[in-house]
């Protein structure tokens, strides 16, 4: 999600924190939404700049090894 459209969301969830219910509720939900897309930002950019870490990429295909001959035996 890009920063325009984080920026009108947190717009929205503002508006309807201010015409209604408790607010505090809506600003710690506000916080971890913005918290959660920070943190899926970063994650994003690293894969960019660093790739996939090497760990994550053998433990997958080991897996499509495991399922190859999984289907093979079928």
């Amino acid at each position: 999600m890009d920063l325009v459209s984080k920026h009108k969301l947190a717009g929205k969830m503002g508006e309807e924190a201010a015409s209604g219910s408790d607010q505090s509720n809506v600003s710690d939900d506000m916080q971890r939404a913005n918290e959660l897309l920070s943190l899926h930002q970063n994650v994003k950019m690293k894969h960019v700049e660093q790739g996939f870490d090497p760990e994550l990429t053998k433990a997958r295909q080991e897996i499509a090894h495991i399922l190859r001959k999984l289907e093979q035996d079928r």
